[in-house]
């Protein structure tokens, strides 16, 4: 009933700084409005920095963020929402301080760019024990958090009761401390289709922190800890952290799953080169693509402690100098099915300290200097070429193709019980043969290169297009495919 009052006594302003409207300057028209309005901005550069008080609004920017710049030249945040629901759609905002903080009530924010933001905790957005948020489709671009004392998610610090990010981007962030692109410490946390690319962390965590565990802030807010975290079909490419984690760094987090995601050229430091987590009881991690990561230990991921599920993820061309080229497992359960361990520098899998490994169906092949360590393969492994004809190992992974070429010994050769979609036993690694289309429904012509197949690594949305991995330099020990087979 509530609502439906406020939608049949809201109202509609305008804003044009050129006078056409019913204000000139967006802090008059929210000081105007009442729960439920709707504010449509025109386009033009707005300096006026918003404040709001539990109220309910929707502001659109009507030019889109081309056209519609939302800044502070004095570096202080641009809007603090102390109450209420804020949805903002289609701006770009800017400032040298803090874009957003969030107090408490909830924030929407839809088809908008937060860029060159520079909050201590949150260089683009905060949110505070509490509150919610919900962002599609929006870009956070070279976002930092620098400099001495708490630095901390470049684009997001998140002690929200719950977070979902979907169709987004994240590139460039820096932070001197941890999450280059965004620390997570409290809630229920959900990342769809979303795009991490070239963020730094000068701790932990290169693109996402999480640290899982309750505990009372040093402002002295109360946090319940993470709940749960959600990871899917998401990219990140050439995200770094100094100490570990390049991609992700978890930690006692009770609730985390982690599936159709792609992981390429990630620096892990001294840590897990995608990802870095201890302890997380489970770990479901599925049809993942850990591709030439590179850390000192655990170059595509390094698990301490726990017990971690595998299924269908493919390890390729990862590489640790010390323990665990592929995944580095310490003191950790590790049950893995229908794994694809190939051409990594320092073992495909490692154990030690009591780690353990149950399983099978997997497929071992020209990892340096041996398959496994502190294991064996079972009678049902693969121990042979998987013939992925379309994965080069050049730093880039948009061009990669991870379906078994034919007559790869991969085909056919997972757990009898299982299926694919075609009917067939399953295959082992990342990707199902599709099945053929039934015959009254077109086909559909694949772009030039393409491989017309499901990835099972979901589409990529508009914003991760824009933001397309631009992958430096790899460490020129990286070998392709076919050289490391004939090197084994």
């Amino acid at each position: 009933m509530f609502w439906t009052w406020l939608a049949a006594n809201a109202a509609t302003w305008t804003v044009d700084p050129a006078g056409g409207g019913d204000f000139t300057t967006i802090a008059d028209a929210v000081a105007a409005s009442s729960s439920g309005d709707t504010i449509e901005v025109g386009p033009g550069t707005y300096t006026d920095p918003l404040r709001t008080v539990a109220l309910d609004l929707t502001l659109v920017a009507t030019g889109g963020p081309e056209s519609t710049h939302l800044e502070e030249p004095g570096g202080g945040s641009i809007l603090v929402v102390d109450g209420g629901r804020i949805a903002l759609e289609g701006f770009d905002l800017t400032s040298a301080g803090q874009c957003i903080r969030v107090r408490t009530g909830a924030i929407e924010i839809r088809s908008s760019v937060l860029r060159a933001c520079g909050g201590a905790l949150g260089g683009a957005l905060r949110l505070d024990v509490g509150t919610t948020a919900v962002i599609e489709q929006t870009s956070f671009l070279d976002n930092a958090s620098v400099g001495d004392g708490a630095r901390r998610g470049a684009g997001i610090y998140s002690r929200a009761d719950l977070l979902e990010i979907r169709d987004s981007t994240f590139s460039g962030g820096e932070a001197t401390g941890d999450g280059g692109a965004i620390v997570i410490t409290v809630g229920v946390n959900t990342i769809e289709h979303t795009t991490f690319d070239g963020n730094r962390s000068g701790q932990k965590g290169g693109a996402i922190l999480v640290e899982g565990d309750a505990r009372t802030f040093d402002d002295g807010a109360v946090g319940t800890g993470v709940v749960s975290l959600t990871v899917t079909d998401s990219t990140f490419t050439g995200n770094t952290a100094v100490i570990g984690g390049g991609a992700m760094w978890i930690g006692e987090a009770p609730e985390v799953e982690l599936s159709g995601n792609r992981f390429c050229a990630n620096d892990g430091g001294d840590q897990g080169g995608a990802l870095r987590v201890a302890p997380v009881t489970p770990l479901p991690m599925s049809r993942n693509v850990f591709q030439e990561n590179v850390a000192g230990e655990g170059g595509g991921a390094y698990v301490q402690a726990g017990e971690l599920v595998l299924d269908g993820n493919d390890w390729l061309g990862n590489e640790a100098l010390g323990f665990g080229g592929g995944l580095g497992a310490h003191g950790t359960a590790v049950t893995a099915t229908h794994e694809v361990f190939a051409w990594s520098t320092g073992v495909g899998l490692g154990l030690r300290n009591d780690g353990t490994l149950t399983g099978g169906w997997n497929a071992y092949w020209g990892n340096d200097p041996g398959d496994l360590l502190n294991a064996e393969p079972g009678e049902d492994d693969v121990l042979a070429d998987p013939l992925l004809g379309g994965v080069s190992l050049d730093g880039d992974c948009t061009n990669d193709d991870y379906t078994p070429s034919e007559g790869s010994p991969l085909i056919d050769a997972g757990d009898p019980a299982q299926t694919d979609e075609d009917g067939t036993t399953r295959d082992i690694g990342v990707v199902f043969r599709p099945a053929p289309p039934p015959a009254d429904d077109p086909v559909v012509e694949e772009e030039p290169g393409g491989c017309g197949c499901d990835h099972g690594l979901g589409a990529l949305p508009w914003s991760a297009l824009l933001a397309a991995a631009v992958v430096g330099q790899r460490r020129s020990r990286r070998r392709s495919p076919s050289k490391a087979a004939s090197q084994t």
